[in-house]
């Protein structure tokens, strides 16, 4: 179009009446078409850039497997400590039963820091234990906690509160 618009300009007569007229006519026309070409390349230019991002941050079932694969592989070299700090960073809470249960099961729950999905939900805790709970807040003083006490206080409160 804009070719065709350019070709009409050339082709004005000078010698006529309303030339003018008709030049200023298609130079408008002619703005429009450029306006028109500007907005179309900058929609196409951020349609590839949203492509660009979306087959970049792609995740597929394959990296993750083989995300899955590395990290079990790191993890097998960390040291008792590095895995501690590795737990750190994603689980905020780890609750127990008292006793080991008849299934074999220890854990009551997990809480995370960041949302995960499970069984087709967000969920920042994933319990097992279906009971509701009642927790209790106590206050510690400065002091020396043996082994003995902190079996205590697991027996009382059924879980351990996880902190760096």
């Amino acid at each position: 179009m804009k070719d065709k618009i350019a070709m009409w300009l050339d082709a004005l007569d000078i010698m006529d009446r309303n030339n003018d007229r008709k030049y200023n006519d298609m130079q408008a026309r002619l703005e429009k078409v450029y306006e028109k070409i500007t907005e179309l390349e900058d929609a196409a230019a951020e349609f590839e850039d949203q492509m660009y991002s979306i087959r970049k941050d792609k995740i597929n079932a394959d990296n993750v497997y083989q995300y899955l694969i590395l990290l079990s592989q790191a993890y097998k070299k960390m040291t008792d400590m590095k895995k501690k700090k590795f737990f750190y960073s994603f689980i905020s809470e780890v609750r127990l039963y008292e006793e080991q249960q008849e299934s074999g099961q220890i854990l009551k729950s997990i809480r995370f820091k960041f949302p995960v999905f499970y069984n087709g939900a967000e969920v920042e805790e994933i319990r097992w234990d279906k009971n509701n709970t009642v927790e209790t807040v106590v206050s510690l003083s400065k002091g020396e906690i043996n082994s003995s006490v902190s079996a205590v206080l697991l027996r009382i409160y059924g879980y351990v509160r996880i902190s760096e």
